[in-house]
């Protein structure tokens, strides 16, 4: 029976040019979302290494705690909603935000 139903689908893949667009643009989308998570992951783990090379300097650092944190929370990422960027906040080359 599965292999009716797939063999019915491919058919309508096939034949049908709106299904193969529709299918292509969710699948462009979830590559979209990948490549947007890995960026997050590489943001997050240099603030990260910097925020614990800050508390290390300080003397403020619970070694154990470092277990405990990952680069992968999106919290603090805006995906919706207005941006407003101030040209004199943006950081210089090699630089770092606050």
């Amino acid at each position: 029976m599965g292999r009716i139903e797939k063999t019915i689908f491919i058919l309508d893949y096939i034949s049908n040019e709106a299904l193969r667009r529709r299918i292509q643009r969710g699948l462009n989308k979830g590559e979209a979302m990948n490549s947007l998570a890995n960026a997050i992951s590489v943001w997050n783990t240099v603030y990260l290494q910097k925020a614990i090379d800050y508390l290390k300097s300080e003397n403020g650092l619970d070694e154990n705690l470092l277990k405990h944190i990952s680069p992968l929370k999106w919290a603090h990422i805006n995906f919706l909603g207005e941006y407003a960027f101030n040209p004199k906040s943006i950081p210089k080359h090699n630089e770092f935000r606050p």
